[in-house]
């Protein structure tokens, strides 16, 4: 069988590690394929879900404590494609999931910054510090 070539709109689904993430995949730049601790999703044709907001879904707290129940293994945990499957998908409105997504987005963006901040913050106290630590010593 030729592999499956990942296409825009995919979800790529991490089954194997401490946390099941997913992700939509948005124009692959090169035909790209998946290992085998990735699941493919694709929605159905007809089916009104946009891709990054199923990933959201998939990656919500609901659906991340259904994945850590049903994870399987000893050395690392994995999800079957089976409770993947079965995971209940509220599809709301395409107009509501888009705006859940600008929210998500938004609050994505709004981390970033206030990592830069506190990064920054970090910074002007090792300075500081070293200042002093110069003037003491001068």
């Amino acid at each position: 069988k030729p592999p499956d070539v990942l296409r825009d709109g995919d979800i790529i689904f991490a089954s194997r590690g401490a946390r099941f993430a997913a992700a939509a995949v948005q124009a692959p730049p090169l035909p790209a394929v998946c290992s085998q601790h990735f699941f493919v999703l694709r929605p159905r044709p007809g089916v009104p879900v946009l891709p990054a907001y199923l990933a959201w879904v998939l990656n919500s707290a609901p659906a991340q404590r259904t994945f850590a129940q049903a994870a399987e293994g000893s050395s690392q945990l994995s999800v079957r494609k089976p409770v993947l499957a079965q995971l209940r998908v509220p599809l709301v409105p395409l107009e509501q999931q888009h705006a859940i997504v600008r929210f998500v987005q938004a609050a994505h963006e709004e981390q970033r910054t206030l990592e830069r901040l506190i990064a920054n913050r970090r910074r002007e106290v090792d300075l500081l510090a070293d200042a002093l630590a110069e003037q003491a010593a001068g």
